[in-house]
């Protein structure tokens, strides 16, 4: 199984059998997001009112406790990130320059999250 630049979420990964799966993955190139107790933002630099308000920590925690909040906020953010794409893309349209922005947008997608900007 091809592991490297694949994304894990692992939980539990301050201690124990958590920790050394992270570290594994982790070693073997994979993109490990560990979130149990992520202070951050959903995602960092968004203006969505999820990321203002709750860190990723307690998004998981109410997804994990089946509470309807934690699938709000993740709809909340996901709307804002389409409305962002959407809004930036019309305006590439307007300028003349979509291909461009196309090309920005998926490149951004494909390198995950490291970048917190979608091009304008």
């Amino acid at each position: 199984m091809k592991i490297a630049g694949q994304g894990a979420l692992v939980t539990g990964a301050s201690r124990g059998l958590g920790r050394a799966l992270a570290e594994q993955l982790a070693a073997a190139g994979a993109r490990v997001a560990l979130v149990a107790r992520d202070p951050r933002p959903l995602e960092e630099g968004c203006r969505c009112a999820a990321c203002r308000r709750f860190s990723r920590a307690y998004v998981r925690h109410l997804v994990n406790q089946e509470e309807l909040l934690g699938l709000r906020l993740l709809s909340l953010h996901n709307l804002h990130f389409l409305f962002q794409l959407t809004a930036g893309a019309r305006a590439a349209i307007e300028r003349g320059e979509f291909a461009h922005y196309t090309a920005a947008a998926l490149d951004r997608l494909a390198a995950g999250p490291q970048e917190d900007r979608w091009p304008s």
